[in-house]
């Protein structure tokens, strides 16, 4: 239910109990029917399930005050303290999340998986993508809802604003993405698709620090090529040299944030470098004769 659903509960629920102690209704000991029962039992009635109670109580209520005049109950004032002061703090709770928490529909939306990227919830994935990410929601008919997410997505140095727009079924709890804007223009179905597998790869359950861990793989073997480039070019012109990190360096190696090469030989005609990535998951070799290797990390 919906933060005004929920106000309307309480609400219902503290005037029962206020109509029914006011009138002094309350349980009998003649009588063992359902609508017997003590103002209290009423207040939980109405909140639990409001939609039978609730009716029930207004249709009983003449009934009920009649048979009051004949046998009254009074309430303790110590238990009318308590009930109200529960009702008032679930009404406070109920306040607070309306204003401070998601939805219902944002709710279902950032709890919710897609099926082509298992292992991940969507809010995960788009506030890990989307700077300042901004949930809205939109009430549709026949239970449809609508629910966007606006922010600002990194590209290749570039910042684009990106609104993702989601179908929400309400009844199935179902979640569909729909259409992405692109600084407020419209995009054709496969961006939609090139994004969230973009998002995927970044933020998925496969991948650590923004880095996938295929691309981690791949980052690292392209380090290690250099690597060896720069290792025969330093023995081209020091045939007796011991290879160091900072020889190759001199040669023009630049390592790539997160991968790690290091010198397994050194000497010029054996030797062998192991590089791999922090986020991935194998370890590459290459030695002095060019021969690659790949093993698990």
């Amino acid at each position: 239910m919906g933060t005004l659903m929920w106000i309307i509960v309480i609400g219902c629920a503290a005037w029962v109990y206020f109509d029914s102690t006011k009138n002094k209704i309350g349980k009998t000991s003649e009588e063992k029917t359902l609508t017997n029962a003590q103002p209290w039992m009423w207040a939980l009635g109405t909140l639990g399930i409001w939609i039978i109670a609730f009716p029930l109580y207004l249709f009983k209520r003449k009934e009920l005050v009649q048979k009051a005049q004949e046998n009254p109950v009074d309430v303790p004032g110590k238990q009318k303290k308590v009930v109200f002061g529960l009702l008032g703090a679930a009404l406070v709770v109920v306040l607070f999340s309306g204003l401070f928490g998601d939805s219902n529909l944002i709710s279902m939306v950032k709890k919710g998986q897609l099926n082509d990227y298992p292992g991940v919830t969507i809010g995960h994935l788009i506030n890990k993508s989307l700077d300042d990410a901004e949930w809205k929601e939109q009430e549709g008919e026949g239970g449809v809802g609508y629910v966007t997410a606006t922010g600002v997505y990194e590209d290749k140095g570039e910042d684009i604003l990106i609104s993702l727009k989601f179908k929400v079924l309400e009844k199935t709890n179902m979640v569909q993405p729909i259409v992405v804007y692109l600084d407020g223009d419209a995009m054709p179905p496969y961006v939609l698709s090139q994004l969230f597998e973009r998002m995927y790869s970044r933020h998925g359950p496969e991948s650590r620090g923004g880095v996938s861990i295929p691309d981690a793989n791949l980052v690292a073997q392209a380090d290690l090529q250099n690597a060896q480039v720069c290792a025969y070019t330093y023995f081209s012109e020091n045939p007796e040299g011991t290879l160091t990190m900072k020889s190759m360096e001199k040669e023009g190696l630049k390592l790539t944030e997160g991968v790690k090469v290091k010198i397994v030989n050194a000497s010029p005609d054996e030797f062998k470098l192991r590089a791999y990535h922090e986020y991935g998951d194998k370890v590459f070799e290459v030695d002095a004769d060019g021969n690659y290797s790949i093993n698990p990390k």
